[in-house]
């Protein structure tokens, strides 16, 4: 049963104002290296420049976000030196990107953005815990995520798996455009 958490890496911020989840989950990402004398802070009014300077300029993509996962990823990519290398993992499989994600914070200890509610808001998942179901395949118990609304406060969930590829939480993109049919994860490439 592997647990995986970074949580004690990472701060909990909130976002500073209600479209901000992208700002907030950028913020805590990069303040959220394992190694702490790589962790940066910036105020989300820096990173909110940073990620629409990145945003997609792809016709279907222009004025559909306000973070959209080129625009994280490329804002978390300018920010930091190699090897650590942000990647987008946009795939129409949950299993990919699931797995994705549960590889990359065991492999790099770096917490991983994810949109949830259809593409409607970013949260940083920090943690997962996994058990071997009846036929001997480790299956996704829990997962642990620093979500940045409310704004303001900010919230530190653990909610169940099944809760998690419920409707509410980790759901294909249903914005037009680029990643319209995709779970997407941004974190360090596994491996």
């Amino acid at each position: 049963m592997p647990k995986v958490d970074v949580a004690g890496n990472v701060t909990l911020f909130s976002q500073k104002k209600g479209f901000f989840c992208g700002e907030a989950t950028a913020q805590m990402a990069r303040n959220g290296y394992p190694d702490p004398s790589n962790r940066v802070y910036y105020t989300q009014d820096d990173l909110r420049n940073n990620i629409v300077a990145h945003n997609s300029n792809a016709i279907g993509d222009l004025n559909q976000w306000n973070t959209d996962p080129q625009g994280l990823c490329d804002c978390l990519r300018s920010l930091s030196t190699a090897p650590v290398n942000w990647a987008a993992f946009p795939t129409s499989s949950r299993g990919d990107a699931q797995m994705f994600l549960e590889q990359s914070i065991q492999d790099t200890q770096f917490p991983v953005g994810v949109l949830i509610r259809a593409g409607e808001h970013w949260v940083l998942v920090v943690g997962y815990e996994t058990a071997v179901d009846e036929t001997g395949k480790e299956q996704l118990k829990f997962i642990h995520f620093y979500d940045p609304e409310p704004v303001g406060r900010g919230t530190d969930r653990t909610i169940a798996a099944t809760r998690w590829s419920g409707s509410k939480y980790f759901v294909k993109v249903t914005t037009p455009g680029t990643w319209e049919g995709k779970f997407v994860v941004v974190g360090q490439p596994p491996g």
